[in-house]
């Protein structure tokens, strides 16, 4: 059903040999942000993002609110007009950001596919550097 109660963790925990802590309740009672009782997949994953990601994530979303002047939730070909200087090679960037980003092709870039475009841009460039 998409949810972990404490039951299933409690099981899931003794099935993979891992050790129970004696404040579990407590913990589930902390992950469980909005009080039914159960950890949903949002909590979970909550839970499990490191410092670092939810920077990332954060830093991603304020750079997409910039670029998505209007707030419609979407980087069109109007906004990228704001910010790409206007001269001959305009229309060949914004068609390449577009082709690079808007992977379901609806003419604009959402939040999701700015996101997986900058993290699979940055996986490659550390696979270069590192070799």
């Amino acid at each position: 059903d998409g949810t972990l109660s404490i039951d299933e963790i409690r099981e899931g925990m003794t099935r993979a040999s891992l050790d129970l802590p004696d404040n579990l309740i407590e913990v589930i009672c902390n992950l469980d942000t909005d009080g039914s009782g159960e950890i949903d997949y949002t909590e979970f994953v909550a839970a499990t993002l490191t410092r670092a990601q939810y920077t990332r994530h954060a830093v991603m979303w304020a750079a997409f609110r910039v670029l998505d002047s209007n707030q419609d939730g979407s980087i069109t070909r109007e906004d990228l007009e704001q910010f790409i200087k206007e001269d001959d090679k305009q229309e060949s960037r914004i068609n390449k950001i577009l082709t690079g980003m808007d992977l379901d092709e609806h003419g604009g870039v959402s939040f999701s596919e700015f996101c997986r475009t900058l993290e699979k841009d940055s996986e490659s460039h550390r696979k270069t550097i590192v070799g």
